[in-house]
């Protein structure tokens, strides 16, 4: 039985397979999803149904479904090669950075929202907060800015959306951000040998932590009492961020294991297990308590990123279960989501009131919710050719078919909602007048 945590690693060989998933307890080897190579900070669930990350040299997203294994679901050709990547919670939203923007898109419709332009050098890394109301983006540029995701998704380039918050406190290359629970806190390193804590809130920064290494690395305990901070050298440091200052000189706290530099950590939930991946071609589990390496995973290149998660329920359950994510092509042009044909979709959490219920049940006859999740979209009929080119989608006639019959459908939809409408409120008329 598989414990209640997993690990998504990725190498930068590719050779055995794009993304791998381990037992955090026992180590063994959950799931693989094979094909391409996955670059440093682009691996992400959307929801709890796809894995995606970006090519390493491509202009490329590849999405795996977490059942589907054997080959790779979706290619998604992109304005450039991706250099960040990141994911809503609720698995909504995608945000990419390519070269100094950021593009975010629909998760469902593919569509392009905006492009955010304010860095002036290459995204390093993306981040959402727990809720998915703000995400931040850092850059070589030595800037961490925070923006709202509302804001940003209804920006225009008449009016185009601003940070939330600019920071420019680091005088290097911002290599990773952590972001605490709760939108409450933001943590970043840099080449510049510091990490700096700056709050979500105020926009202040609230603490700078100077170590002798250049750092490429950060994370913290779920309690936010410790940081974890991976060094170039390969040595991670663990600062304690509220130990009484009793004049003594601190010791170092240190977990030692790497040869090369530390590329990526993770903590697990309850913050007892570390887990960091480096150029030495492993991934190590660490204790937090005692700082031993209690697991090494090996693997044919350098580690580039480490995720740890709770185990999704499709690698663990024995039948198949319907993906509940719609997923679309992401677009390359924000034009594409401005069709005047296109029709908005809002999907609610499930909740329908009794009222709703029994209207809609004498309404419309009784539809198979599973079919209807795994029925082709016409947007998800647009397939990669070869992983060399990987930038072709042929649609062709049948494409056209489908999205000409489900425009039909659609319209007959409406048009029988309409009447059905207008029948029940006539008929609430008739009996108000006698």
């Amino acid at each position: 039985m598989a414990s209640f945590e997993c690990i998504f690693t990725s190498d930068g060989a590719g050779q055995l397979w794009n993304a791998c998933v381990w037992d955090i307890v026992s180590g063994s080897v959950l799931a693989q999803y094979k094909g391409g190579i996955s670059k440093s900070k682009t691996l992400c669930l959307l929801g709890s149904d796809y894995v995606i990350s970006a090519q390493q040299d491509k202009p490329l997203l590849r999405v795996w479904s977490l059942q589907r294994r054997d080959q790779v679901q979706k290619q998604m050709v992109c304005p450039g090669v991706v250099s960040a990547l990141a994911t809503s919670p609720d698995g909504l939203h995608c945000v990419a950075g390519i070269g100094e923007k950021i593009y975010l898109w629909q998760v469902s419709s593919g569509d392009l929202l905006a492009v955010l332009s304010c860095h002036f050098n290459t995204i390093t890394c993306l981040r959402f907060v727990d809720d998915g109301g703000l995400f931040v983006s850092a850059s070589t540029d030595g800037q961490v800015l925070v923006w709202d995701l509302a804001e940003a998704a209804n920006s225009t380039t008449q009016s185009p959306a601003e940070p939330v918050h600019t920071w420019s406190q680091h005088s290097y290359n911002v290599t990773d951000v952590h972001l605490g629970v709760g939108r409450s806190r933001c943590y970043t390193c840099s080449a510049d040998q510091t990490c700096r804590v700056f709050s979500l809130d105020r926009g202040e920064l609230l603490a700078t932590v100077v170590l002798d290494a250049a750092l490429t690395a950060i994370v913290t305990d779920p309690a936010e009492d410790h940081i974890f901070a991976g060094a170039s050298t390969g040595k991670i440091f663990e600062v304690a961020l509220y130990k009484l200052n009793t004049g003594e000189k601190p010791s170092d706290a240190m977990f030692v294991g790497h040869d090369l530099k530390v590329t990526c950590l993770s903590v697990s939930l309850d913050g007892q297990l570390l887990v960091s991946g480096s150029e030495d071609c492993t991934a190590r589990v660490w204790d937090v308590a005692s700082r031993q390496c209690i697991h090494t995973l090996h693997h044919k290149g350098a580690v580039n990123n480490v995720l740890v998660v709770p185990t999704p329920l499709v690698l663990t359950s024995m039948q198949p279960l319907p993906p509940t994510l719609p997923l679309g092509i992401f677009k390359r042009t924000t034009q594409a989501a401005k069709d005047e044909n296109g029709v908005p979709v809002c999907l609610d959490s499930g909740l329908v009131s009794e009222c709703q219920d029994n209207m809609l049940q004498g309404a419309l006859p009784p539809a198979d919710w599973a079919d209807l999740l795994t029925m082709p979209s016409a947007a998800g009929a647009e397939e990669a050719d070869d992983e060399e080119e990987g930038a072709s989608f042929n649609q062709g006639q049948d494409l056209s078919k489908q999205v000409a019959l489900l425009k039909q459908v659609n319209k007959q939809l409406y048009s029988y909602s309409w009447n059905f409408i207008l029948r029940q409120h006539g008929a609430g008329s008739d009996m108000s007048s006698m």
